[in-house]
């Protein structure tokens, strides 16, 4: 639910987003950027998602984005540039 509020902020619909995960270092073992090992996934129902489908990239599809329509996760190639959703602390909120 984060994701998709922070996805609708910056960009709207239709747009990919990089959310942080790829399989750069051992194909099939995906990572997060802080090297934490993934526990549960949003692959694009009714495909073949992740399909390391070279569509352009150099060296297949180790990246991972967010489409912003769907919600859904695609790999893509790690040499295109996407839009990119950054993870903060909450800052706490106090009254006045």
């Amino acid at each position: 639910e984060a994701l998709e509020k922070e996805a609708n902020r910056i960009g709207g619909f239709n747009n990919y987003f990089w959310i942080g995960l790829s399989d750069r270092e051992l194909e099939g073992d995906w990572r997060w950027v802080d090297n934490t090992t993934l526990t549960k996934t949003f692959w694009k129902q009714f495909s073949l998602e992740p399909d390391n489908n070279i569509s352009g990239g150099v060296e297949g599809e180790d990246c991972v984005v967010m489409e912003s329509n769907t919600h859904a996760w695609s790999d893509v190639p790690c040499d295109f540039t996407y839009r990119r959703i950054c993870q903060m602390d909450a800052i706490p909120i106090t009254s006045p």
